[in-house]
Parts: structure tokens; C-alpha cells; sequence
């Protein structure tokens, strides 16, 4: 009977020594992760070839606001959309959810930038 007790803690110690370097290996690959994931937006970016591109119908505006070197938020500001539209609406859907045709959209936003460039 005794035999059957002195081995319950060291069963236990062995099940949380296993949860230890579950979790150890789950960060360890979590750090990799959004390291390769920092390194590959940091070589895209800077890349300038990536800077002032042409607007296209899919970029989001935090997309345009990074490529054009204006803060996101200012660039919002400017073409009036609220705050949680910077990641998710692209410029398509912006011009659909206005009535415009890309187009209008497209000069729209060019007087934006320019004028956040020029403050």
C-alpha cells in the first residue's frame, strides 16, 4: 500500500514536467512565428519599389497609408471613414459603399495624401 502513494507524486511531478515543455515548444514556436513574420514586413517595406505604388481596386487604406508614408488613422480622417474600417474595406468597397466608381475613389485619395503630405 505504500508503494501505491509514494508513487502519485512522482506521477504528477512526471505529467507537469510534460505540460512544462508543451508549453516551452508551443512559445518557443510562437516567437519564431511572428519573428519570420516582423523580418518579412520589414524586408517588403523596404523595398522601395513598395513605396507610392499606383492604387489598385484591393488595397486596404492601412496598406495605401503605409505605402505612401502617411499615418493610417490621419488618412481615415481624411476620407471620413471610421476607425475600424483600416484593415478590413478596400478601396473597391469603399467606392461601392459611397456610390463612386473606383475613379472617383482613386483621385479621392490622392488629394488626401496629398494634403496630409503637405501639413
Amino acid at each position: 500500500m505504500t508503494k501505491d502513494v509514494d508513487q502519485a507524486p512522482i506521477q504528477a511531478r512526471g505529467t507537469y514536467r510534460r505540460l512544462l515543455w508543451v508549453l516551452l515548444v508551443v512559445s518557443a514556436l510562437a516567437t519564431v512565428c511572428f519573428t519570420v513574420r516582423g523580418v518579412v514586413q520589414f524586408v517588403y517595406w523596404s523595398d522601395p519599389a513598395h513605396r507610392d505604388q499606383t492604387l489598385e481596386p484591393w488595397m486596404p487604406i492601412g496598406f495605401v497609408a503605409r505605402s505612401y508614408g502617411v499615418e493610417r488613422e490621419a488618412l481615415a480622417r481624411a476620407l471620413e471613414l471610421p476607425p475600424e474600417s483600416l484593415r478590413s474595406l478596400s478601396l473597391q468597397d469603399l467606392a461601392e459603399m459611397r456610390g463612386k466608381g473606383f475613379e472617383d475613389m482613386f483621385r479621392e485619395v490622392e488629394t488626401a495624401i496629398q494634403d496630409l503630405r503637405s501639413e
